[in-house]
């Protein structure tokens, strides 16, 4: 089974934000996962990101879903992407 990874908007408290839904292996611990946002696709900051859920499947995966904490219309247009950091 692959890792999927979706794009998608994420309703908070009557604010929208930019965020991804990921299946991954549950209990992931020696994986930082976050978000990287660019508004010309040359830098990629990281992002300050939330994991907004988690549901557990019963298989040993998981769907997490990661925002990001500028609501959209911050910015007049801009791009994210996932970030996966390994915990040596």
């Amino acid at each position: 089974d692959t890792t999927a990874v979706t794009t998608k908007q994420i309703e908070v408290d009557g604010s929208s934000y930019l965020g991804v839904e990921v299946k991954r292996v549950e209990n992931g611990a020696d994986l930082i996962w976050s978000l990287q946002k660019s508004t010309t696709l040359s830098s990629w900051p990281l992002q300050e990101s939330v994991l907004e859920s988690t549901t557990r499947h019963g298989d040993g995966s998981e769907t997490a879903v990661i925002r990001e904490t500028s609501p959209l219309g911050a910015d007049a247009r801009k791009f994210i992407r996932l970030h996966l950091q390994l915990i040596e």
